[in-house]
């Protein structure tokens, strides 16, 4: 942008084209056109992806003359954002192709957006589930090492999403999104801490759309089915909203915060111990309503031995803050059920990740606050003696 946001700092401003609809083949070619990208494709998608949408759309890609090459994930299991399937869409690079298209969901959009940002090359996404809020962000999270790393990559040049093949996801992919919408509502909270405490820079603006991304997650799971074309639609949107602001802060700052340190942990350890776990924005809606418990029960204990300064933070935080019978009562509206035994987790699990997923990342939060007041072990013994 040209001038600086009212927050004093510039941000850089989303630029990917977003095209949700019926039909995605119908925009295709003018997308491409419209983008002048190249003549010649790298296609890339796993088996279950070809199958879905991928195979059209390379017919379409065939039929206006552009040359294409399709790589294809194949794995026994589930395929994995790790340095092998990065090795291999590197390798593919080979034929030097002017740009990339990825046809998935995260792990692809991850795979494909580290690539194109490390090749120098543009891409375009074709998003075939609305489950995680990273299409149109600048952030790749992958594994390396048995670590889960969070890298600068680039945004999409396009994201198209045919609303039928989106509603068709299978339902705890849709869910996934769902919960990685539903845990801004402790992003927000523990950015707004660290601000307060820390005097970490905060933008209202950039906080405004993730907020705007909420309360329409909120609005429709009161109101629709979520296999609803005009349900996933807005989904849908959330998501990639999400990922512009992400882009506009040049961090996941605004969308992830302890209940994101809390999946990534449990995908780490899941990872070491070669284990089976729920999707991520699953394990971001069940860390969403442990955190909400973890923050009723520090508000809890600032009332009683907090300074005057840190009540009066936390009376500031908490009136955005819902309450976890809140929380309960919205799933239950939406008929979605982050159970903690279906996702992989023990309590033991749980407990671990509250006592060092803060280590995930350098970011501070509640987590990191607790332990600070040497509160940390305290506060996670309440919370695993309420959960089921």
């Amino acid at each position: 942008m040209t001038n600086p946001c009212l927050c004093g700092l510039f941000h850089t401003q989303p630029k990917s084209f977003v095209q949700l609809d019926v039909d995605l083949e119908n925009f295709l070619l003018p997308s491409l056109k419209k983008s002048n990208l190249g003549n010649k494709c790298l296609l890339v998608c796993d088996c279950i992806t070809f199958d879905i949408a991928a195979s059209k759309v390379l017919s379409k890609l065939r039929e206006s003359g552009l040359e294409v090459k399709v790589f294809k994930f194949e794995r026994e299991s589930e395929l994995v954002a790790d340095e092998y399937a990065l090795g291999e869409l590197m390798q593919a690079l080979e034929v030097n192709p002017d740009f990339l298209i990825g046809v998935g969901s995260g792990t692809i959009a991850d795979l494909v957006r580290y690539t194109a940002f490390t090749s120098k090359r543009p891409f375009a996404l074709i998003a075939t589930a609305p489950s995680m809020d990273g299409y149109a962000s600048t952030v790749a999270p992958l594994i390396q090492h048995e670590t889960k790393r969070t890298f600068q990559a680039s945004a999409p040049v396009f994201i198209l999403g045919d609303l039928k093949i989106l509603a068709e996801a299978p339902r705890h992919m849709i869910e996934a999104g769902i919960g990685d919408l539903l845990g801004k509502v402790i992003a927000r909270a523990d950015w707004r801490l660290s601000s307060l405490l820390r005097g970490e820079h905060h933008c209202s603006i950039i906080q405004g759309r993730v907020d705007q991304v909420l309360e329409l997650c909120i609005e429709k799971l009161r109101s629709s089915s979520i296999i609803d074309h005009e349900f996933v639609h807005a989904i849908m949107e959330g998501l990639i909203l999400s990922g512009e602001a992400i882009t506009m802060h040049g961090t996941s700052r605004p969308a992830s915060g302890s209940e994101h340190h809390l999946a990534h942990f449990w995908e780490i350890q899941s990872i070491k111990e070669g284990g089976s776990i729920g999707l991520h924005g699953q394990m971001v809606g069940y860390a969403t309503g442990i955190m909400l418990l973890f923050y009723g029960e520090m508000a809890n204990r600032v009332k009683v031995e907090g300074s005057d300064r840190l009540k009066v933070v936390f009376e500031e935080i908490l009136v955005d803050l819902p309450s976890i019978r809140w929380y309960e009562k919205l799933l239950i509206q939406g008929k979605i059920n982050y159970v903690r035994e279906e996702l992989g987790l023990t309590k033991e699990k749980v407990e671990n990740a509250l006592l060092n997923a803060m280590n995930i990342r350098e970011r501070y939060t509640i987590l990191r606050l607790a332990h600070e007041l040497g509160w940390l072990e305290g506060i996670t013994g309440k919370v695993i003696s309420k959960i089921k």
